[in-house]
């Protein structure tokens, strides 16, 4: 049997090439013209921008692009593109256009979905008909939407276009919320302690009837040192009375009592600054300032809290990125794929011939062996 059929080939090895070269080529020549499908392909550019960029002045016309091409991150604009590719904007797309059911209908097996498929078959399809090239020299990335008409192409381009504005700017207001929400959390945290901290210092005040104790104490201190003084004027003025008078004199007795007033004033006035019994003023003053120092630590706290929140809120806002639309997406013209003579061309060079000349040469063996 298998000889016959060498035999049979071999009787019509002249004749081969109309075999193997133009009944294929026929067609796939009726392929490309009567039954592969036109995709029209629909094109924008867009880049990813700072929206506290100020931008570029060109002849007195602003550009804001122009300041921030380059500017945009290589992770950024990867998780644009991954979202543009994922299975959740698809289901989007796919809920409004019917990407599923245009993927299913037609005779061109080439460019639609086996009888089949799976979900990763429609993910994998819709994938290859919206193409994402991205340029990290200039950061911008071109979207290239083919579809079956030239509205559908142009009409899905621009739905990819508001989904990805909406998930770029849902993700750098995530941020920025986040980053202020940690920076509200400190200063809020930093207000409570400063406020906690006051409010120990007014019940202080209040339960020792001091607005500042520690002035009480240098007042007192200060009266100390004047009633000192005093004693020591009137006790020269004792020794210089007493030379001239007896001590019995009524103006050394008088000069005596005030003496031994301001003693015992001074006394007192060492007593209520400082003593081991009791609540001497340099205790309460030493409380105080240890209050008094809580409260300015805080109040220091507070202030760079403060200003970290303001500089976090600018820096978020400046850091916040918008999607901006350098080339918006057109109706085509006309159908880019398929490309039907070079498709054609290049299959037959690449194709027929190799597979042609693997028959020859196993007719060529085959007649060696016969041989």
């Amino acid at each position: 049997m298998v000889d016959r059929v060498f035999t049979t080939i071999y009787a019509f090895r002249h004749r081969l090439w109309l075999l193997v070269i133009l009944f294929p080529m026929l067609l796939l020549t009726g392929y490309y013209l009567f039954i592969a499908t036109d995709r029209y392909v629909s094109e924008s550019k867009v880049v990813l921008q700072r929206s506290g960029d100020l931008g570029a002045q060109l002849g007195g016309i602003s550009l804001p692009f122009l300041g921030n091409l380059g500017g945009s991150s290589r992770e950024e604009a990867l998780q644009l593109i991954a979202f543009i590719h994922s299975a959740d904007l698809f289901q989007r797309l796919d809920a409004r256009f019917k990407l599923t059911e245009e993927f299913s209908q037609g005779l061109d097996i080439g460019n639609r979905l086996p009888p089949w498929e799976t979900s990763v078959d429609v993910l994998e399809l819709y994938r290859k008909r919206v193409a994402l090239d991205y340029d990290e020299r200039s950061g911008v990335l071109t979207v290239r939407t083919q579809f079956n008409s030239p509205e559908r192409a142009r009409s899905i381009n621009e739905a990819i276009l508001a989904e990805a504005e909406k998930f770029v700017n849902e993700l750098s207001h995530r941020a920025a919320r986040e980053q202020l929400a940690f920076a509200s959390e400190e200063l809020a945290s930093a207000k409570k302690a400063l406020d906690a901290a006051k409010e120990n210092l007014i019940a202080f005040q209040n339960r020792e009837g001091l607005l500042d104790p520690a002035a009480s104490a240098e007042a007192g201190a200060r009266i100390v040192q004047e009633l000192e003084g005093q004693l020591a004027a009137k006790e020269v003025e004792l020794k210089t009375l007493s030379s001239m008078l007896q001590e019995s004199a009524p103006q050394i007795v008088a000069l005596k009592n005030v003496i031994a007033g301001i003693k015992a004033q001074i006394k007192a006035e060492r007593a209520r600054l400082a003593s081991n019994q009791g609540n001497p003023l340099n205790r309460t003053a030493a409380r105080y300032l240890e209050l008094k120092t809580l409260v300015d630590f805080h109040a220091d706290v507070y202030k760079v809290a403060l200003a970290a929140t303001e500089k976090t809120r600018i820096e978020a806002a400046r850091k916040i990125k918008t999607l901006a639309v350098l080339a918006s997406p057109q109706t085509p013209d006309a159908a880019e794929y398929p490309r039907r003579a070079l498709q054609a061309l290049s299959g037959w060079l690449l194709g027929l011939l190799v597979l042609y000349g693997l028959i020859r040469l196993a007719l060529e063996i085959i007649e060696d062996h016969r041989d």
